[in-house]
């Protein structure tokens, strides 16, 4: 898996873990990042994967939050050195399609909302 590929990886397993660091703005950002992808793709090519990666890292920028806990997880995939008591951390390879990316979103604004709803019982 090229590294490209690994951070929208790590980032639709942020969504789906890690819900509560995406704030509503941020979900509509990530959406309009994805919407310049047509909807019939099944798999990003390699080019779409580059240009979304790119996309990525440079609204990471403006989000230092999200950015360190991508940072955090890629360390905690990364082969342990000879000798590390570290273990790796295992990270669902998720199948990089626009849909993927777009359930994963709706799947952290569904949840937020339940919680909310729930919240008020």
């Amino acid at each position: 898996m090229s590294n490209h590929q690994k951070l929208i990886n790590n980032l639709v397993h942020l969504l789906i873990t890690q819900s509560s660091l995406f704030t509503d703005e941020d979900k509509n950002e990530l959406q309009q990042i994805i919407a310049c992808f047509p909807d019939s793709l099944e798999h990003f090519s390699e080019d779409d994967i580059k240009k979304l990666a790119n996309q990525i890292t440079d609204w990471c920028e403006s989000h230092p939050e999200i950015d360190d806990a991508l940072f955090a997880l890629e360390a905690a995939t990364k082969e342990r050195a000879p000798g590390s008591k570290t273990g790796i951390v295992p990270t669902p390879n998720y199948e990089l399609n626009k849909r993927t990316l777009d359930n994963a979103i709706q799947q952290n604004s569904y949840s937020d909302n339940s919680q909310s709803s729930n919240s008020r019982l």
